[in-house]
């Protein structure tokens, strides 16, 4: 990756306070102490939408599959797996227990799909799952309404995380022990959205990840203090942005990871909020807008890459296809020939994401699209985007497959769809791609035209691929990864007392 970062240092040296030198750790050796920029809503994961959201969860709960620190599909709950057009069938863990007593069990299984079916969040993902039939007391089939290509890349993920199903609503929400993962929540000493603090799940048959008899997990939306938390050794580990990780000095370390691409997603597709924005033509001049050269090397400081596409690879990746390049004068040409002067379009930002919604606001302003920014609460963006409130939105897209995509943001019913737009050239590829399971060269063409689709008729705008930058001490921590494809978080089971 590139590190061109002498633009940026020279920035970093006016904003940031000069880093702290080497120093003692302010807590015992056997404790673990970082920070990230926002927490989750509440310990029930299944309403959660956000990516970065499974590394908090991570700490109390094991999935029926999850990914490691690579970002690769591995076991967890369930051992072995066979998906087919018409069905999963699992082979799940024996001898395991939640936190509360209860048995980890096909039944346990069965409910905790049920329960997220009835509730918002991760339901639209598993709706397609038409019945739970337990086999037994270690086997389950999920019984599937349709083909489901990307079903085991879900279940990696917050939906195929596992709660007790004895645990009351309430209870859950509060982080009482409800998981069957290496620690526990202490919630005599967490405060909402400020600090949380977990200790070793004694039941837990994932005790071997437990390698700290304490861990607190500190909230910090400001991104200085977040940093020099971590030069001051109040902290371990802390999420970096580009200018930190610039600046953070020489006795800490970087860790890296692919995370997301960040994108500009038309949300009103269809104009129903912004007239405008149903005209292809619009959106493909908003397309020419953007410099992606400029992302990387002045907004990300040299981190990563341009994105002309989500995916690097497999379906979804559109072998030979570039982007155009940015191009004002064409642009207003494609502005003109739809018929429309100038457009205002509102959004919203707060943190990380202001500095490249500033970048995209200059780049818009000169083809003469006004971005109008709303700033946000730290984690607020996520109910006026589903809500409908913004007609397009600056986003970190996580998703590694086209299925994903189509589910999160094209699907009539998708949650970033909340205009309920309906491309039928998209739809009829998806569902192609979804009867084409046994036929993996029919599906990657199918998911090539719907991707195709999506960029040229400008319905998500990839700009740059972005990494998570974890900046650690490597005198108190060792085996510190950030975690692909979990946006802002590192692979805390790995990471041990140096």
């Amino acid at each position: 990756m590139r590190r061109c970062l002498c633009w940026f240092a020279v920035v970093v040296a006016a904003l940031m306070l000069t880093a702290c030198g080497r120093g003692v750790s302010s807590h015992p050796d056997d404790e673990l102490h970082f920070s990230m920029p926002i927490g989750p809503r509440t310990w029930d994961p299944h309403p959660e939408t956000r990516a970065f959201a499974y590394g908090w969860y991570s700490l109390l709960y094991d999935g029926l599959m999850t990914t490691d620190a690579h970002g690769a599909i591995v076991g967890d709950l369930a051992r072995s797996w066979n998906l087919s057009a018409d069905s999963l069938s699992m082979t799940l863990a024996t001898g395991v227990t939640f936190a509360d007593g209860t048995p980890f069990d096909g039944q346990a299984v069965k409910w905790n799909i049920e329960k997220q079916q009835a509730q918002t969040g991760t339901s639209p993902v598993l709706k397609l799952i038409s019945a739970v039939d337990v086999v037994d007391s270690s086997h389950v089939v999920f019984r599937l309404a349709r083909p489901a290509p990307n079903l085991v890349h879900q279940l990696a993920g917050i939906p195929g995380l596992m709660v007790s199903p004895r645990v009351p609503a309430e209870q859950l929400q509060a982080g009482a022990p409800a998981g069957t993962g290496p620690y526990v929540l202490d919630r005599h000493a967490s405060q909402k959205d400020t600090k949380y603090t977990f200790e070793p799940n004694p039941t837990s048959w994932q005790a071997r990840s437990a390698h700290f008899a304490r861990v607190v997990g500190n909230i910090t939306a400001d991104e200085v203090a977040s940093a020099n938390a971590l030069r001051s050794h109040q902290v371990d580990v802390a999420y970096l942005t580009p200018s930190q990780a610039v600046s953070i000095g020489d006795d800490f370390d970087v860790a890296t990871a692919p995370a997301y691409v960040q994108s500009f997603v038309i949300l009103d597709a269809g104009g129903k909020k912004l007239t405008p924005l149903a005209k292809e033509k619009v959106r493909q001049a908003i397309a020419l807008a953007v410099d992606r050269d400029i992302f990387v090397s002045k907004i990300n400081g040299g981190y990563g890459e341009p994105a002309d596409q989500l995916f690097t690879e497999g379906p979804g990746h559109l072998d030979g296809y570039h982007a155009p390049k940015r191009d004002v004068a064409r642009a207003r040409k494609l502005l003109a020939e739809a018929g429309v002067d100038t457009v205002t379009i509102g959004s919203e930002t707060w943190g990380s994401f202001s500095i490249g919604n500033l970048a995209l606001k200059s780049m818009l302003s000169d083809i003469g699209v006004r971005l109008q920014l709303e700033n946000v609460a730290p984690g607020q963006d996520i109910v006026g985007i589903t809500g409908g409130d913004y007609p397009a939105v600056y986003t970190y897209i996580p998703d590694r497959d086209p299925q994903s995509i189509y589910a999160k943001y094209l699907a009539a019913n998708a949650p970033y769809n909340p205009y309920h737009h309906v491309d039928r050239g998209i739809d009829a590829a998806a569902q192609k791609a979804a009867r084409s399971m046994d036929d993996p060269d029919a599906m990657k063409s199918a998911y090539a035209d719907l991707m195709r689709d999506v960029y040229d008729t400008g319905w998500i705008i990839p700009i740059a691929r972005y990494e998570t930058l974890i900046g650690y001490d490597p005198s108190a921590v060792t085996a510190v990864a950030a975690w692909t494809g979990i946006t802002s978080a590192f692979y805390i089971r790995d990471v041990t007392p140096a």
